[in-house]
């Protein structure tokens, strides 16, 4: 079975090589690109990936630039658009365009394990609080 293929487009390599490890070790092809322009000449040469994680600003060709040339040459292709700003603007913009979601990104790797670690923790917390509200949840 083909492993999904997942393009990374970031100028940030430290980030890219993050995102790449990441995904690889869960069992993702991953290719990484720096601009735009790059991405869009692979998918004109017949290798599309199956999603896009696609940084908004980038030198050149920025992210809202390369996602409007994406969906005029492959309009089914899905992209989730990278930021390190929550800019209401940009994020419309991206939505309008296509874009499958908008993900702040973290500052360092840290931060993202933290981010991840107090997600579930508030998960755990809900779920908790939600079985003592309802008591006869989940009985048979």
């Amino acid at each position: 079975m083909k492993k999904p293929y997942v393009a990374i487009v970031d100028d940030d390599s430290a980030f890219s090589n993050y995102l790449r490890t990441f995904l690889s070790l869960r069992g993702y092809e991953t290719r990484s690109y720096s601009r735009g322009d790059e991405l869009l000449a692979s998918v004109k040469q017949g290798d599309p990936p199956d999603i896009v994680l696609l940084d908004v600003m980038m030198p050149g060709m920025n992210g809202l630039e390369t996602l409007r040339a994406l969906k005029a040459a492959k309009p089914e292709m899905q992209a989730i658009m990278l930021s390190g700003r929550e800019q209401a603007a940009t994020i419309v913009e991206a939505v309008r365009l296509g874009a499958a979601d908008y993900v702040v990104k973290p500052t360092t790797p840290k931060a993202s394990a933290r981010s991840r670690s107090t997600r579930r923790s508030r998960t755990r917390s809900r779920k908790r609080a939600w079985s003592r509200r309802s008591p006869n949840c989940g009985a048979s």
